[in-house]
């Protein structure tokens, strides 16, 4: 009867901290996603204000080309935050992510479930 305790103990135990990892998990991606959401609507703001100053210069106004370039290198910036940040979300998922499509894959696949491509 005690093993009988010991092993149902061990059991409860092992799924318990099973439990608390995936919770963390689940946290950090989360908090994870949302610094990519937030990043992501940073650079709509630098499209809209590019586009703003495209419209300008179509209109005949005077734009600055400076300030295009300076807006087009930080959309590239954050572009490459969101890249870094996605891997991590990837790492704690641990799941890769299809070349082809985008798509999350196992780790350990060969071919991706969504479209079908070599990983």
């Amino acid at each position: 009867m005690n093993e009988y305790v010991e092993n149902a103990k061990k059991v409860v135990e092992s799924a318990t901290k099973k439990v608390i990892k995936k919770s963390g998990d689940i946290y950090s991606t989360t908090k994870l996603y949302f610094q990519v959401s937030k990043l992501k609507g940073e650079a709509d703001e630098c499209y809209k204000k590019i586009g703003k100053l495209f419209y300008a210069s179509y209109r005949g106004d005077e734009a600055s080309g400076d300030e295009a370039d300076l807006l087009c290198k930080k959309i590239d910036e954050i572009n490459e935050n969101i890249d870094l940040i996605s891997a991590q979300i990837s790492e704690i998922k641990d799941v890769m992510i299809c070349q082809n499509c985008g798509a999350e894959v196992k780790k350990g696949s060969q071919y991706c479930a969504k479209c079908g491509g070599e990983i």
